[in-house]
């Protein structure tokens, strides 16, 4: 299965409802007639700084770059709209698929935890991770730091979540934080490749890589 995101949908994180119900449905008939792998195929920054701004704006927060001050927003609604998103992470973790997400463009750190949850990241070679924790006064979001341990380890963690830089691609890669690194116009015949390879694989061994 290839769920190719448009741009309206890109908004996701920001909590499109109409993108939202339509991934609910497509989880929905995964449990009666579940894939064998699925590929997230995200447009380029699809969870780039942008999109965090958006949904910073979309609350009512307020930040200068440097979370100086107090943030306003409506906490009762952010709750539940992230609430969201984590349901979304239970969906991908508990389908039977092998997950596997494309990346490309710059996404920011605190966005990264619905990336990580899937089983398999794949990026092109002109991704950039944005490492801005400092610059937003909300904690990160989709079990972010949760997550970014079980990848790279506590320390590694944690050094991330300090650093005020940025990791391209080849970074990435060294770090564990995607598998492979691949031509921008390759990127989604490559993740479907890699889907099809686990697709094709006997049961045992596909439950064992998911």
């Amino acid at each position: 299965l290839v769920l190719t995101f448009c741009y309206w949908a890109a908004d996701l994180l920001g909590m499109n409802l109409t993108a939202i119900d339509q991934l609910w449905q497509i989880f929905s008939d995964q449990e009666r007639n579940p894939s064998r792998a699925i590929v997230l195929y995200l447009p380029a920054s699809a969870l780039g700084p942008e999109s965090m701004d958006r949904i910073l704006r979309a609350h009512g927060i307020q930040a200068d770059g440097h979370a100086h001050g107090r943030c306003m927003f409506n906490a009762t609604d952010f709750v539940r709209q992230m609430n969201v998103m984590k349901r979304l992470i239970q969906a991908v973790r508990n389908t039977e698929a092998f997950v596997v997400v494309t990346l490309s463009g710059r996404m920011v750190l605190p966005l990264f935890g619905p990336v990580l949850a899937c089983d398999s990241r794949i990026a092109s070679d002109d991704f950039i991770l944005v490492n801005r924790m400092a610059d937003y006064c909300i904690t990160p979001l989709g079990g972010m730091p949760w997550f970014l341990t079980r990848v790279v380890g506590k320390k590694q963690a944690d050094d991330l979540m300090r650093r005020p830089n940025t990791i391209d691609a080849e970074a990435a890669l060294k770090l564990g934080l995607v598998e492979r690194v691949v031509p921008e116009n390759e990127l989604l015949a490559d993740a479907i490749a890699l889907a099809q390879d686990i697709a094709d694989r006997p049961y045992g061994n596909r439950e064992a890589l998911k």
